[in-house]
């Protein structure tokens, strides 16, 4: 069987707050692997979903760290050729500005699930 493995990464708070951004990108990486699983299981590939919960000392080092989705390793936005940016000040961790991805003139601080079935298909592919 072929693995993919999937990371997520976002900040989360010491009482285990997610902001509102970072809670969408993961439960549109839920929702994808939920619709793609059945199918994928089928060509003899399984998705395997890392949960990589980042400090606010994390964050500190390194502000654009948050909200990422990594796929065998590779940052969604080089596999699909997007940009990632920084969007509105985040209303659950004052001072930080919460990562954004931007796809053509869209610019969202959730990383949608269409674009994560996208670059999930692109490493399918490179299986085949």
């Amino acid at each position: 069987m072929e693995i993919i493995k999937l990371t997520w990464q976002g900040l989360v708070s010491k009482n285990g707050e997610i902001c509102e951004g970072c809670n969408k990108t993961y439960l549109n990486i839920e929702n994808a692997l939920t619709k793609l699983e059945p199918l994928i299981l089928s060509f003899g590939i399984k998705i395997i979903l890392e949960k990589k919960e980042l400090s606010e000392e994390d964050l500190k080092k390194d502000p654009m760290s948050s909200n990422r989705i990594f796929i065998n390793g590779e940052p969604i936005e080089e596999i699909l050729n997007l940009e990632a940016g920084k969007g509105t000040p985040c209303k659950l961790y004052n001072g930080f500005k919460c990562r954004t991805i931007i796809d053509g003139d869209k610019e969202t601080n959730e990383i949608p699930e269409k674009l994560i079935i996208a670059a999930l298909f692109t490493k399918i592919k490179e299986i085949f």
